[in-house]
């Protein structure tokens, strides 16, 4: 199943390349693409796109898609103890 997500918040000095590799070792289905927009409510942030695919025969992606569709966020640490929330775009 083919899903975008949004991360609202990320730090500018963050590079699509840090995102890729931190949302790869999350193991949360294959990234397709990685697009960034400019912030307009927050200085020096962004908001991140994250196109994937996220297989429905295994159960970790499942409880993720079970998650997105109750409108909940997930969390995905990329600095200890930092994390960014995920929510799904409609």
């Amino acid at each position: 199943m083919l899903l975008t997500l949004c991360i609202p918040s990320v730090d500018t000095h963050y590079t699509p390349d840090y995102i890729y590799s931190i949302l790869n070792k999350a193991c949360i289905g294959k990234i397709h693409g990685i697009k960034e927009m400019v912030s307009h409510t927050k200085i020096n942030s962004k908001k991140v796109f994250v196109t994937l695919n996220v297989y429905q025969e295994n159960d970790e992606h499942r409880h993720l898609l079970e998650r997105l569709e109750q409108g909940k966020n997930i969390k995905v640490m990329h600095e200890e103890p930092y994390y960014w929330k995920m929510v799904q775009c409609k």
